[in-house]
């Protein structure tokens, strides 16, 4: 009788333990898949004197416009989950937000809560003359039609297209693409840990230049340059009257300077 109730109660265990593993099993089957959803709006903004711009989640593309009481956003949002109704949940958390404190605006995407894999790409039209500054992006960065000055804090892979004003550039990493009409007295400077620096610049552009590289090759074409000191790996001289100011500066990687 003993050895029948000790044979029962390890029939009752064992089968316990295989519903266990079934159940295991079956959450282990569920899958994610990926969702994506553009949102679309704008967010009015008042009278500051600088924008600071912050995309933890992805890329960032930036526009200039005239119109200087408004930022026109987008932004593509991608989401993995495992229903359309969980994506949908976390897609209503994520938001492009403003706030102003003092004479600057900080445009941020809101980061959701909770362990979800999520990624957004975040495109701003911005008012072009009022100073930028990007930072703490997770991705590309790409800059176009601005007239004022922008920095790029700790960026990676940039382009930067038909810009007027100082523009001053630092990462660890990426590719760097810029064409710039730099104003008077101005700067543009780019310093990277790694990354090739290609610089579109027109030919009555005023400036002392310098180009650095730890390992890579410096070419120029399309410009004169005065009192110029070149070595394997670095370059010196004088644009025109030499107002401005060009610095170039790459641990590993190319420079180019083209004149147009």
């Amino acid at each position: 009788m003993v050895g029948e109730m000790k044979r029962t109660l390890l029939y009752a265990a064992l089968v316990s333990l295989l519903l266990s593993s079934c159940d295991r099993g079956d959450e282990a089957l569920v899958e994610t898949q990926q969702y994506n959803q553009r949102s679309s709006g704008s967010l009015s903004l008042g009278r500051v004197n600088s924008i600071v711009v912050q995309n933890q989640m992805g890329p960032v593309i930036i526009e200039g416009s005239p119109d200087t009481s408004v930022i026109g956003c987008f932004m593509d949002k991608t989401v993995s989950a495992e229903s359309q109704e969980e994506a949908d949940q976390v897609f209503s958390e994520m938001v492009t937000g403003l706030q102003t404190n003092g004479d600057t605006a900080y445009v941020s995407v809101q980061v959701p809560t909770g362990s979800v894999s999520t990624s957004s790409l975040l495109s701003l039209t911005l008012p072009d003359r009022i100073p930028c500054i990007l930072r703490k992006v997770s991705g590309t960065t790409d800059v176009a039609y601005l007239q004022t000055s922008f920095v790029g804090e700790n960026v990676a892979a940039t382009t930067i297209r038909a810009h007027e004003g100082n523009c001053v550039l630092n990462g660890s990493s990426g590719d760097v693409s810029i064409q710039i009409s730099l104003p008077d007295s101005g700067l543009c400077r780019v310093n990277y840990d790694s990354g090739n620096i290609s610089v579109g610049i027109p030919t009555s552009t005023s400036s002392l230049l310098s180009a650095q590289t730890g390992a890579g090759t410096i070419l120029y074409s399309g410009i004169v340059i005065n009192d110029l000191q070149s070595t394997s790996h670095s370059l010196t001289g004088r644009m025109g009257s030499g107002r401005g100011r060009i610095q170039l500066i790459t641990g590993k990687g190319n420079i180019g300077i083209t004149g147009y």
